[in-house]
């Protein structure tokens, strides 16, 4: 559940990405894409970890 939600999050940000043409907000936009792919990351790997365990 975490995983799709934080899929998306990327989904609605990089619209808004590329919706926008301030850059000043774009900027904030790709920071927070960053962001959510390294949360994406963690819990990816959380789950692998997860089923290795089983």
């Amino acid at each position: 559940m975490s995983l799709k939600s934080a899929n998306e999050t990327r989904y609605w940000l990089s619209l808004i990405r590329d919706s926008i043409s301030c850059s000043r907000i774009k900027l904030q936009v790709l920071s927070l894409l960053t962001e959510v792919d390294e949360i994406s990351n963690m819990v990816a790997a959380s789950i692998i970890t997860l089923k290795k365990g089983k």
